[in-house]
């Protein structure tokens, strides 16, 4: 059961619209909320220009007087508006929470740091990442991909109530998301949608027979749909994106690649798709 939830936090509008998904979730789970905030240890450096005699970058320099006083300004700036983020985000709501500031790098911090959490919860991009660009950030794509916890991506102003859509093709990442999807699907008392693309409907059938039999044994109303045919990477990824739509769905959860013996439905390239156009939460697993 999830009794540990991470929030990631950087003041940007999606972390706390991630924040305030962790919240609910760990009000409706009766789980402890962990909001972390991880200063860039780089933001306190400067890093030399040129190379020593042997070719070699030497080793970042601290900063040091008006340089530093202005960096540890603002970094105390940041962690007053996150901290007081975090009070308006829990009032009045019945959560056990904690805020915390670490200083280290963010991708490798935030990596360790989830190994003590059932559920890492974060926004769809950071703070400071070109507006022209619609992706994931940087820092999301290595927590779906190094967290080794289910992480809920969660994007600004999307819909967070409704159904959940599960896109299944059998793979690895889908079959360990199925666990904490069905939790979550529990905790909100929602139907579950489960999207299978293949090439003929009896194999894709096949496929979701024993996912049918394990939501059953869970209680959990499943509406099972099979596309058939061959689709392109961008098709699989509107395919998905469409069916969110069409249900006003409130979570996706999916594997993040396929390695499953039908044609590749997720990989790389779908994952992006949806995670950049989604309108909603996505849950996802390596």
């Amino acid at each position: 059961m999830m009794k540990s939830i991470l929030a990631a936090l950087d003041g940007s509008a999606e972390s706390l619209a991630g924040l305030e998904q962790a919240v609910a979730w760990a009000e409706r789970l009766d789980a402890d909320l962990r909001a972390l905030f991880v200063q860039d240890e780089r933001h306190f450096v400067t890093y030399p220009t040129y190379t020593d005699s042997e070719g070699t970058v030497p080793k970042p320099i601290p900063l040091s007087g008006k340089a530093k006083e202005r960096a540890e300004a603002e970094a105390a700036r940041e962690e007053s508006e996150l901290y007081s983020a975090y009070e308006r985000a829990i009032k009045g709501r019945a959560v056990r929470g904690e805020f915390r500031v670490v200083r280290g790098l963010v991708e490798h911090t935030l990596v360790r740091e989830a190994h003590a959490a059932d559920l890492v919860v974060l926004g769809k991009r950071g703070r400071g990442l070109d507006e022209s660009v619609e992706g994931a950030g940087p820092t999301t794509e290595t927590m779906i991909h190094e967290a080794l916890r289910p992480v809920l991506v969660v994007p600004k102003g999307g819909v967070t109530s409704g159904p959940m859509l599960v896109p299944f093709d059998g793979s690895h990442g889908v079959q360990r998301v199925i666990v904490p999807a069905v939790e979550l699907a529990s905790a909100l008392d929602v139907s579950m949608t489960v999207l299978t693309l293949a090439e003929r409907r009896s194999d894709g059938e096949a496929l979701q027979a024993p996912l049918r039999a394990y939501l059953k044994s869970h209680g959990i109303t499943g509406d099972f749909r099979v596309v058939e045919g061959h689709d392109t990477e961008r098709g699989a990824a509107r395919l998905i994106l469409g069916a969110a739509q069409e249900l006003h769905a409130g979570l996706i959860a999916m594997g993040a690649f396929s390695v499953g013996p039908l044609r590749e439905f997720f990989v790389g390239s779908v994952t992006r798709e949806v995670l950049t156009h989604a309108p909603c939460p996505v849950l996802m697993m390596t």
